[in-house]
């Protein structure tokens, strides 16, 4: 039984569905399990508009934190890292769509490689670039005095660099197996994980799920556990002395994202679980409808990621409106051009922790 379709990080089990007539199928099914058109119209339609709402979003978010933010605040190092993260994903969108919609491949092994790869060091870049954030949040405000020496702009990056790093080896088997197969004069991109008793694919997913989503989350989840225990504790004088000390804009941003990607790949791993387990078994019309629902759910992160940017900055829509006017002298953009040039002066002369919770 050969079943064969894309299956890098956000694909894998691809070949549980695929919704080609042309593909053998296990003889108790007369059908696929869904309509064709779902594969080659519904889904492309979805992946262009995640990426053309991504593309724009994560554009702009870079733009307005490039002119606009203090770039020499430790949080908006992270912030960029995560938009960028966000952007180069975008940009393998367009070949997988065209593989869904035309169910072939023409681009090439190479190409192959660096979109499976991109597609998966993007997952875990977000979540790392996050986790890091949240280990900043704890050192900032519970360790303050320390990190006014140790958290500075250098480590920051050294940090983002060291991620990229880490993502790109957890990733090597996408750059090792992904490769140009022919299944019934077909052209796929697809994993040709090795036939050996050894069984790489389960692992690769097993190590994928705790790496890029159960420790993230746990570390996560410690950070601010012990962010709210410090802020919570102490005499009524010690907390008054530390009302400078909040979470601040940058931690709620923080959490925000984290139940953002929590809610977009939770399914995900749900589903890539059951599937794991009943490995063996005939699919169903519901793990498929399931299998697809996640799998839209997880691309949806990268273009929604922008939203929670522009929850973070307090004078977004005038940083946004001087963006698209050009320059701050434009007479239609006067006005809010002042205003975004006097808040961004004021805040590049801020160099408290206590000012570094603000974007």
């Amino acid at each position: 039984m050969q079943f064969n379709m894309s299956t890098n990080i956000t694909f894998l089990y691809e070949h549980y569905f695929d919704l080609n007539e042309s593909v053998t199928i296990p003889p108790n099914f007369t059908q696929p399990l869904l309509p064709t058109w779902i594969r080659t119209v519904a889904l492309p339609a979805f992946f262009g508009l995640v990426c053309l709402t991504g593309v724009i979003g994560n554009s702009l978010a870079l733009c307005v934190f490039l002119r606009f933010s203090n770039t020499k605040k430790v949080p908006n190092v992270y912030i960029l890292n995560l938009a960028s993260a966000d952007l180069l994903f975008m940009i393998g969108i367009p070949f997988l769509t065209y593989q869904y919609a035309a169910g072939e491949w023409i681009f090439g092994e190479l190409m192959c490689k660096i979109v499976m790869a991109i597609d998966g060091m993007n997952m875990y870049t977000g979540i790392f670039t996050l986790t890091a954030m949240s280990v900043d949040r704890y050192f900032a405000i519970v360790h303050a005095v320390w990190s006014m020496r140790h958290r500075t702009l250098q480590t920051a990056r050294m940090a983002c660099v060291f991620l990229w790093v880490f993502a790109t080896l957890v990733t090597l088997p996408l750059w090792i197996y992904s490769q140009k197969l022919v299944d019934k004069d077909r052209r796929l991109c697809d994993v040709g994980w090795p036939e050996k008793n050894f069984p790489v694919e389960d692992l690769f997913i097993l190590y994928s799920f705790v790496i890029s989503f159960i420790l993230p989350l746990v570390i996560i989840s410690a950070c601010y556990v012990a962010i709210m225990a410090f802020l919570a504790k102490g005499s009524k004088a010690q907390k008054k002395k530390r009302r400078s000390v909040k979470l601040g804009r940058v931690g709620v941003m923080v959490l925000l994202a984290v139940a953002l990607f929590v809610v977009c790949w939770l399914p995900f791993w749900t589903v890539q679980l059951v599937m794991l387990g009943q490995k063996g078994r005939d699919p169903t019309r519901a793990l498929a409808i399931a299998y697809y629902s996640s799998l839209c759910m997880s691309y949806a992160n990268s273009s929604l990621n922008p939203i929670v940017y522009t929850f973070s900055r307090r004078n977004f829509r005038q940083d946004l409106a001087v963006t698209f006017c050009g320059h701050r002298g434009d007479r239609r953009c006067n006005g809010d051009s002042k205003k975004t040039s006097t808040l961004y002066s004021h805040d590049k002369l801020e160099r408290t922790i206590e000012n570094s919770n603000d974007l």
